[in-house]
């Protein structure tokens, strides 16, 4: 006779994971090639406004654990000035 037992569940930590990234820039190949830069710097952990070469306005919108955040560069705040 085998009896088949449920193990107690275990949480899984979960890390942020970016969900998009909007850069607003010249043209259309410097926007994508910021858009990297934010997308690598991301998974090494550093924050927008620490991206060398990241001179142009972006959103990043990240899902953490706590719930969705969405961070912008410093070139992004007179867009979000009313």
């Amino acid at each position: 006779m085998h009896r088949l037992v449920r193990p107690t569940p275990v949480a899984i930590p979960t890390l942020p994971r970016t969900l998009g990234i909007s850069v607003v820039a010249e043209t259309a190949s410097e926007a994508s090639r910021q858009a990297l830069l934010l997308m690598a710097a991301e998974q090494q952990g550093t924050t927008p406004g620490q991206v060398p070469g990241m001179d142009s306005a972006a959103r990043l919108v990240v899902k953490t654990p706590q719930g969705i955040e969405i961070l912008y560069t410093a070139a992004m705040e007179p867009w979000l000035e009313y």
